[in-house]
């Protein structure tokens, strides 16, 4: 029967009665300390309670070694207040009264208390390594590790002298055991305990089994098949507790045999310690025991013990490893790496600490070194006005939980006043694989603030592809490590993964690189980045800018860097014929050049410097037309197509501007020897006539009067808005250009030169075999300048095709689109002028080409009740009020059309101001010329309803 005040008793007793220690403290600023049982007492070599919370100061904060205070403090504030968990576990380490450090296990739990507020509650357990039982353990039926300790001594004894047998202890440890009993209750933890003790009684026979404490069982065994039956037991146990509550076992195994000097703590503590090396590693279960392991345990506590004083005396040391653009072959930026060198252990490699420092939740020190110490070699640099380049900084994913990392980074790049351009962030798949909240939001965070996030190991792992659609990266990482042996399918691998990032717009980088074949590969499937030890190995950055400059290794600028990654994405293996340039205005450089575009101009695959110099480096009269059609990619930022021939070989050239920089451009082109087409060159008849025409014309175009089209076989139809392809309607073309482009005096002489029905009838008449005419043609500044066309008949067509060709007017003294006034012709014009302006009713004005009056008629003062020119005369509409303000900007807006490009105005709505009235008029306006140039504009405009214009 229950009975109340026996419960209330038990409960007074029930903390001094558990195993563990136990106290509770305010979830506030100063982690008050409100309760502690006797074990805690006990814990920290205190006399009483009065005397641990004067030790401790009353504080959980007093608790903790100083070493890992404000980490532990830390992760259950984030823990409470950022991930919103009630529960969670800590280690951390303790220091007693007495001097001693104890590792210490955390259990705690977040409850609302109605006086003291938030409480935290928790059970305190020591991991260091215990070893009290005296019988039976009454949860699993096993020895204690009294009896065993007997057992072995026993069997150790009674072995003959001399004996060859082995023997092994194997030492076991559970993984996640804590959460199970968290989250199932300690009932369900007896049963998993229950359960492995059941399994090693099966298969561990004639073998002395025990329960040591909490998850830790040991195993006294023959040693031959040990594996074997371990594997096995392993193998069951997981089946159970692995798959269904994430419960695993680890297993340490020392191998020994009888001798008069055998000491069991000694052989249970080396089964221990090979067990715990691997306590964390995802990828071994079970190890044995060797020197090796020890060794690593020993430096693993020393790198614990000793991170801050390598810190603070800079034992630790950046390591930098260049990374090249596979586009120039200059290096574009590095990856910051650290060495550990101690004055007492020597030489420590990254895999000696890092981990180390990974596990006790210490490694957000050593990137907060290095954070500080890439900024700081940055700024060092930069003060002394040498070359700098980007680093990226590898972090893991407890420097987001231990500490504030962002503010960090932000903190030291403000301090040393670096660029955040030159600061990369290198992440990992796990790290996104163990927490996707945090990863993302600290992704976005970083990117926000205009850092570079990129992906290490891309690949490695089995989520990767489904991160590239989650999550934004700058760059992804692939490691030429995993991709060994250098295979075919291997290549295919990689040529597949570095196209799909450039699909979805992301960088490449391939780290690990070796040997000539794997750049020349990388390279030729558009990989935008190399780092290996082919470049340079890891070292102090003075020693890498050293290396580089005797390796003739430029370092890229850092103004350039977007320049040419924008170039890097177009860059991919293809059969098509591919090259990208780089045109500095007086210099055109190849990049990148495929075979399939080497075999449309060369008989060999020559390499691009060899390829440069045959095609710019001699006096060829080409020189001038791909200098042209560069000026045109480079202004009209479109894909163009260019026709030309050389060396008797008839050349399509399509290609585009991608990137450009202070009058720097990149150009993206591909080319067609349409003489290795054959079909398509009988299909054109071009004969020989055209071989060298592009010597004489910057334009020719052939021109089928019978089917009526046009097709560009040199240059490219210039004066168009949109690029003309093959096979395009020439009457339509034609009269587009004219109306576009002729000026307009030219335009009844431009349309008999061209007319069709009567041009073999004149070529004929004429006896050269061609036509040629002088006309003006608009330019996009709104100028005219004299071209001159020639339209000369194709042998062998019958009278059907032309070729149509354009170059500019030689004679550069006579303008033939120009009237020339003088003389009497002169004067009569003037009156006739003279007549207009004072008796018509029209109301015109003309302009200079700042939109000041020159001149108007009378009907315009009278619109205006003016009374003299004088009162216009060098003043704009704006000044004079002549509009209202609404109108006024969209007037000038068409006036500025007018005198930028020689468009026109016609009839424009404008509301005028007449006095004070507003009256609506419909105003058209033109451009003038003088010798060709754009000089102002004349116009006229009427009142709304009127049907005048110009």
């Amino acid at each position: 029967m229950y009975n109340k005040e026996h419960a209330e008793h038990l409960m007074e007793q029930f903390a001094d009665r558990i195993s563990g220690g136990a106290f509770a403290y305010k979830d506030s600023k100063n982690h008050e300390l409100l309760f502690a049982n006797h074990n805690v007492v006990q814990l920290f070599e205190c006399n009483d309670y009065e005397d641990l919370f004067s030790y401790v100061k009353e504080s959980f904060a007093g608790m903790i070694a100083d070493s890992s205070r404000e980490e532990v403090l830390k992760e259950i504030s984030s823990d409470i207040h950022e991930h919103k968990k009630n529960a969670g576990y800590v280690f951390f380490n303790i220091l007693t009264k007495n001097g001693h450090v104890a590792q210490v296990e955390a259990h705690w739990r977040n409850v609302h208390d109605k006086e003291e507020g938030n409480v935290i509650y928790v059970f305190l357990v020591s991991r260091d390594f215990e070893g009290s039982d005296t019988g039976i353990d009454p949860v699993t039926g096993l020895k204690g590790k009294s009896q065993l300790k007997k057992h072995v001594e026993d069997e150790m004894f009674n072995a003959a002298k001399g004996s060859k047998s082995e023997y092994a202890i194997v030492y076991y440890n559970f993984v996640n055991f804590k959460f199970l009993n968290i989250n199932l209750g300690v009932a369900e933890g007896d049963k998993c305990l229950k359960c492995m003790a059941d399994i090693m009684n099966e298969l561990y026979e004639d073998a002395c089994i025990s329960r040591l404490s909490d998850d830790h069982f040991a195993v006294f065994c023959k040693f031959e098949n040990v594996h074997i039956k371990t594997r096995e037991v392993k193998t069951r146990f997981d089946k159970i507790y692995g798959e269904n509550y994430g419960v695993s076992a680890k297993c340490g195994i020392y191998k020994f045999k009888p001798d008069e000097k055998f000491d069991f703590e000694s052989a249970l503590s080396f089964a221990k310690v090979a067990c715990d090396y691997i306590k964390y590693d995802a990828k071994a279960d079970i190890v044995d025991y060797s020197e090796g392991i020890a060794k690593n345990m020993m430096v693993s506590e020393y790198v614990v013990r000793n991170i801050d004083t390598a810190i603070s005396n800079e034992w630790l040391k950046i390591y930098y490893q260049p990374v090249v653009r596979t586009l120039t072959g200059e290096i574009c930026g590095a990856e910051s790496l650290v060495r550990w060198i101690d004055p007492d252990i020597g030489f420590l490699a990254p895999n000696m600490f890092i981990e180390t420092l990974e596990k006790n939740r210490l490694i957000h020190k050593l990137d907060c070194f290095v954070v500080t110490k890439v900024c700081r070699d940055l700024r060092e640099r930069m003060d002394k006005d040498l070359p700098v380049f980007p680093v990226s900084v590898n972090f893991s994913r407890l420097d987001f939980i231990m500490c504030d990392m962002l503010e960090y980074v932000e903190k030291e790049r403000k301090k040393y006043d670096i660029p955040s351009e030159l600061i990369h962030v290198e992440i990992t798949e796990s790290m996104i694989a163990e927490d996707e909240e945090l990863m993302k939001n600290i992704i976005e965070s970083f990117r926000q603030l205009d850092y570079e996030v990129w992906m290490d190991d891309f690949g490695s792992g089995y989520s990767s592809l489904m991160l590239l659609k989650d999550y934004v990266f700058d760059v992804v990482k692939f490691d030429m490590r995993f991709l060994k042996p250098f295979t075919n399918t291997a290549k295919d691998i990689l040529r597949n993964l570095v196209s799909m990032c450039k699909d979805i717009g992301i960088r490449t980088l391939a780290e690990g690189v070796e040997n000539q074949e794997e750049i020349d590969f990388l390279n030729s499937i558009g990989c935008g980045r190399i780092q290996g030890y082919f470049y340079g190995k890891p070292e102090p950055i003075e020693d890498l800018f050293a290396h580089a400059e005797e390796k003739n290794l430029k370092v890229e600028p850092n103004e350039v860097t977007r320049f040419y990654d924008a170039a890097c994405l177009h860059i991919r293996m293809t059969d098509a014929p591919l090259e990208i340039i780089e045109d500095s205005g007086t210099e055109i450089k190849t990049l990148f050049m495929n075979d399939a575009y080497k075999k449309q101009i060369f008989d060999d695959y020559p390499d691009l410097q060899e390829a440069d110099r045959r095609i710019y480096g001699t006096p060829s009269p080409l020189l001038n037309k791909y200098r042209q059609y560069l000026n045109v990619m480079e202004g009209t930022g479109r894909e163009e197509e260019f026709f030309y021939t050389v060396g008797g070989s008839f050349m399509h050239f399509s290609g585009q501007c991608i990137s450009s920089l202070n009058n720097r451009y990149i150009i993206k082109g591909s080319l067609k020897n349409l003489n290795l087409d054959k079909g398509r060159m009988d299909e054109i008849h071009i004969g020989n006539k055209l071989r060298e025409l592009n010597q004489l014309f910057d334009v020719v175009h052939l021109i089928d009067t019978e089917a009526k089209k046009i097709t560009p076989l040199l240059g490219k139809y210039k004066y168009m808005s949109n690029n003309a392809a093959f096979d395009t309607d020439s009457e339509a073309l034609m009269e587009s250009f004219m109306e576009e482009k002729i000026f307009a005096a030219d335009r009844n002489r431009f349309r008999a030169f061209i007319d069709p029905n009567s041009l073999y009838e004149r070529i004929k008449a004429g006896g050269k075999g061609y036509i040629s005419g002088v006309f003006g043609v608009g330019q996009p500044d709104g100028n005219y300048i004299s071209e001159e066309m020639f339209i000369m008949s194709v042998s062998g067509s019958g009278g059907r095709e032309y070729l149509f060709c354009m170059k500019d007017y030689q004679d550069l003294k006579k303008n033939p689109y120009v009237i020339d006034f003088n003389g009497t012709v002169m004067e009569e014009y003037a009156k006739l002028w003279d007549s207009i302006i004072w008796n018509s009713s029209l109301k015109f004005y003309w302009k200079d080409k700042n939109f000041a009056y020159r001149g108007v008629s009378q009907a315009f003062l009278d619109f205006f009740k003016m009374e003299s020119p004088a009162e216009v005369l060098g003043k704009t509409d704006r000044e004079l009020g002549l509009c209202t303000d609404a109108d006024m900007d969209m007037y000038e807006l068409h006036e500025k059309e007018i005198v930028s490009s020689g468009g026109k105005i016609l009839k424009l709505p404008v509301e005028c101001v007449v006095k004070g009235e507003r009256v609506m008029t419909i105003l058209s306006e033109i451009p003038v010329y003088d010798d060709g140039k754009l000089v102002g504009t004349v116009g006229v405009f009427s009142v709304a309803g009127d049907s005048l214009s110009l």
